[in-house]
């Protein structure tokens, strides 16, 4: 019945609109791997359906079945089945491709199936696929970036559901001594713990492992074990190993990552943004970063960055390039700033753009930098957080409008109250940490934002607009780190009991943004020292009552003569 109606050619129309409706229903509701054992054949001939919708039925089935484990390894033996469904990430459909896309990430996930992919007897049909045009290249490659992250398709619903845990299958990284010691907490994590038993990668670092460790001392369940132990003699060392992620030399050896490399030197404009934005998911990668350093890449980025600073008909590219740096400056802030800094320079030049997308990539760029020690310190060494620049964010953060002339919205005001934040926080440093250079740099930019910064911002704190004060909360959340900060809030009159005050808030975004300023002022090394140990238990009890604490008011009633 299912083969009748798969392949009744001769139906068009609403008849094979009703058709391929009732074909979907009734192979959704069998097993998965049960429709590929009993339909695998016609599942086989529908995917070149002349068709579109039957095409999409037929990949949605295989869809479903990476979904399923048994399904998964299934598929992953049936290579027949494997080359068809990369042939459809050709197909001139673009939602045939993207289920046939999420298919062959699912497969990519397992280093069995990344081997299938890219250096089994499937590499040639990835590269013939790939050699269709450029369009299409660029769906391989996109299935290539995404199986090294991990990502996956609804991962804004995921971020929602999940909150602070990770809501894509992740990689589990750590730098362990002792891993053989640490063997029964890991396989219990593995176990009970959904994060770790759902990662892609559980890669550790420095576990002194040597040939007298055999692969059963560090094995876990569910988990394939992939070794790299440091040779001795070499490292120079007494022992020491580390495991490696092998699916980026697989990609490159499959000669896919070369294409991709090459485009960043074509003429074609649109084919370099798309380059480039792939590349931003290599860049965000140690080991990625190593790669692309010692192929070029980093240093051809920065020439790209100059030119499409100069040359106006260039410019499209520049938010890539500015995103692609912005992500290496997470991971190599301070060599950043000294073998490419150009991208800075470039950052600091944009925030005197006259188009809005490029001021905010600018401004939540520099954020991102100043996020970090390193990254404070290297600006501040490049010396270019001077006083315009700081002004540009202390207007955008009260008035965005005045900031940059012209249409704006909501979000040109919050990227500056990020970045505003980001240099201004500590960060988790310890208190030796925050050294006299480190806490002078800071009060100096801050007093740079603003003629009387700390009143301005503590009138707007007390704004009745909801969105004026909870911005401004977030400033003074970041500030209260600062002993010199704190200092300036004791002479404030009626600091102490305006924060103390829960009257003041009463929306719920409204006290957790106040609640977050008193925990940081309670969490702080000098706060003590600064206000004093009463008002600090004080703090404290705010803190422990939480945000939405209602003090309750007894009343006695005594019943009398009138």
């Amino acid at each position: 019945m299912y083969a009748e109606l798969l392949f009744v050619v001769g139906w068009n129309g609403e008849a094979l609109e009703v058709g391929v409706d009732i074909l979907s229903r009734l192979l959704d509701c069998l097993d998965p791997t049960v429709v590929l054992a009993q339909l695998r054949d016609e599942l086989y001939m529908g995917m070149g359906h002349p068709h579109e919708r039957i095409r999409q039925v037929c990949i949605h089935q295989i869809e479903r079945l990476v979904d399923d484990e048994v399904g998964l390894n299934n598929l992953k033996n049936d290579s027949e089945m494997l080359a068809n469904v990369i042939s459809t990430v050709a197909d001139e459909s673009l939602a045939v491709s993207k289920l046939s896309m999420k298919s062959l990430i699912a497969v990519g996930k397992d280093p069995a199936g990344a081997s299938q992919l890219f250096e089994g007897p499937l590499q040639p049909q990835m590269i013939r696929v790939a050699a269709t045009n450029e369009t299409i290249r660029y769906r391989v490659f996109e299935e290539m970036k995404r199986r090294k992250r991990g990502r996956a398709g609804g991962v804004k619903k995921r971020m929602k559901q999940c909150g602070n845990r990770p809501y894509l299958p992740t990689i589990i990284m750590g730098n362990v001594q002792s891993l053989c010691n640490k063997m029964d907490e890991l396989c219990g994590s593995v176990k009970y713990l959904s994060d770790f038993r759902n990662a892609s990668i559980l890669s550790f670092t420095e576990t002194w492992l040597t040939d007298n460790h055999t692969d059963d001392c560090v094995s876990v369940d569910g988990f394939k074990i992939i070794r790299g132990d440091r040779d001795l003699e070499a490292a120079g060392k007494r022992s020491g190993g580390a495991t490696s992620l092998p699916a980026l030399e697989k990609v490159n050896r499959s000669g896919l990552l070369g294409q991709l490399l090459s485009d960043l030197h074509t003429e074609d404009d649109l084919v370099q943004l798309n380059a480039i934005e792939m590349l931003c998911a290599l860049v965000d990668s140690p080991h990625g970063i190593v790669f692309l350093e010692k192929e070029g890449v980093l240093r051809k980025m920065e020439e790209m960055l100059v030119e499409a600073e100069a040359d106006p008909s260039q410019g499209f590219l520049l938010p890539e390039l500015v995103k692609f740096f912005g992500i290496l400056s997470r991971h190599q802030p301070k060599e950043l700033s000294e073998k490419y800094p150009a991208f800075l320079q470039c950052c600091f030049h944009l925030l005197e753009s006259c188009e809005t997308s490029l001021l905010n990539i600018a401004v939540e760029t520099i954020g991102f930098v100043g996020s970090s020690t390193d990254g404070k310190r290297a600006l501040n060494k490049q010396g270019m957080v001077d006083v315009d620049h700081l002004d540009i964010h202390g207007r955008g953060i009260v008035h965005p409008r005045e900031a940059h002339p012209g249409p704006t919205n909501r979000s040109q005001s919050e990227g500056a109250v990020s970045t505003g934040m980001s240099l201004l926080s500590s960060g988790k440093v310890t208190k030796e940490q925050l050294n006299e250079d480190l806490e002078g740099m800071l009060q100096q930019w801050f007093e740079q934002v603003s003629t009387k910064p700390m009143d301005l911002i503590l009138s707007l704190c007390q704004q009745p607009f909801l969105e004026i004060r909870c911005p401004a909360l977030s400033i003074l959340q970041a500030l209260c780190d600062h002993k010199w900060a704190q200092t300036q809030l004791l002479n404030r009159p009626g600091f102490q009991e305006y924060l103390l005050d829960r009257s003041t808030e009463h929306e719920k975004i409204g006290k957790e943004s106040k609640y977050a300023v008193v925990k940081a002022l309670a969490e702080a090394y000098h706060t003590g020292e600064i206000f004093g140990r009463p008002y600090l238990l004080k703090l404290r009890e705010y803190v422990r009552d939480g945000p939405f604490y209602v003090q309750t008011q007894s009343e006695v009633v005594v019943e009398g003569n009138r």
